[in-house]
């Protein structure tokens, strides 16, 4: 037996205990992994920061593309299974883990994209919470901040630990690929949202014109094609790990297109156009607007893209994807540059009629 394949089993077991010892947490650690879905990031997070902060919203989804983009193509390079297929194929004697409607995840293991996004996405809420809320308040002590820090990692490495949990507990990862996904996580989050020195990559891709974004976003969408189109030209099959995950999934309906890796890099190369056609970002991230206004323009918008899917062709593979990265592509555009254009219109003229109402009510 390979060292790997040990690993496997040692871990099988480990989530087998677990499992048992936990009989019915089942419906809180799906929750949680729903939650921390990248998908659910995208879906969801990205545009309800983009209601109220536009700078918080362009970080939260730089911050989800580049964790799933750089996942996926990680996924494809170490080819790693999931305990769930796993102990199936491999027939291990004494091993039997519980299936959940979330379980069948459909790309390779390693490493977790959910723990990876997850820790991606909440290293630039904690930049945000310290960047606006202590870090420049001068009615705080030095002790106070550091305190106050320390709250702030603990929480964050708590919800890290939960999310870990649920990805080992439903079955769909070992351990040590949740433990990888931790830690380029972390560092993909600190290198995104770093603001200090000459060479920050936040402060590049804020000021950069839509002309190099759009190299970017050419450049992601070459390397995902490129990456999908090798497999073939080594003779393997980028589709091994959705054959596996519709073999032994114990209910079919559990597997979903969207856990697919090529989903996964159309949906990333659309957000990126879209932001790309958005850039600068740091000219609509000076924009100002009513929350308010952000919240039902955004709600919309969402609710109209979502109905949009809908009619999205299924029968036609190429048609159904590119239809796919064109509404990832134009909601991100809409909501980084068009929502927060309108919502100003509004502040501005509700101001200039506030302004003539005071002056005609003067003396």
């Amino acid at each position: 037996m390979s060292i790997i394949s040990s690993i496997y089993l040692y871990e099988a077991y480990l989530i087998q205990i677990l499992q048992n010892l936990l009989p019915n947490s089942d419906g809180f650690f799906m929750a949680l992994t729903k939650v921390a879905d990248p998908a659910y990031a995208i879906s969801i997070v990205f545009p309800v920061t983009a209601s109220v902060n536009t700078s918080l919203a362009a970080d939260v989804l730089i911050a989800c593309v580049t964790s799933e983009w750089i996942n996926t193509l990680l996924k494809w390079v170490l080819m790693e299974h999931r305990p769930y297929w796993w102990v199936k194929e491999t027939g291990s004697r004494g091993i039997e883990l519980r299936q959940t409607p979330l379980t069948c995840e459909t790309g390779p293991g390693s490493p977790s994209g959910h723990i990876m996004g997850s820790a991606a996405l909440l290293y630039v809420f904690l930049q945000f919470f310290v960047d606006y809320f202590f870090r420049n308040d001068l009615s705080l002590s030095k002790k106070q901040k550091n305190c106050r820090l320390f709250i702030l990692w603990v929480f964050y490495f708590v919800l890290l630990v939960l999310v870990g949990m649920s990805r080992v507990i439903i079955g769909a990862h070992f351990p040590h690929q949740c433990l990888l996904g931790a830690v380029l996580g972390i560092m993909l989050g600190y290198l995104l949202t770093g603001t200090s020195g000459r060479y920050s990559i936040r402060n590049w891709w804020r000021s950069a014109s839509r002309c190099k974004m759009l190299s970017v976003a050419a450049a992601i969408s070459l390397i995902s094609a490129g990456g999908y189109l090798f497999h073939f030209l080594v003779g393997a099959d980028p589709h091994w790990s959705v054959r596996l995950a519709f073999k032994w999934c114990r209910n079919p309906e559990y597997v979903h297109v969207s856990t697919t890796p090529l989903f996964s890099l159309v949906r990333d190369s659309g957000a990126m156009i879209g932001l790309a056609l958005a850039s600068p970002v740091i000219h609509r991230s000076q924009v100002k607007f009513y929350p308010f206004v952000g919240v039902i323009l955004v709600t919309l918008l969402v609710i109209s893209m979502h109905l949009l899917i809908d009619f999205i062709p299924t029968g036609n593979f190429v048609a159904f994807y590119i239809s796919q990265m064109s509404i990832f592509a134009t909601l991100v555009f809409l909501l980084i540059a068009v929502v927060p254009y309108i919502a100003q219109l509004v502040k501005s003229t509700k101001e200039k009629v506030e302004t003539l109402s005071s002056c005609e009510g003067g003396p």
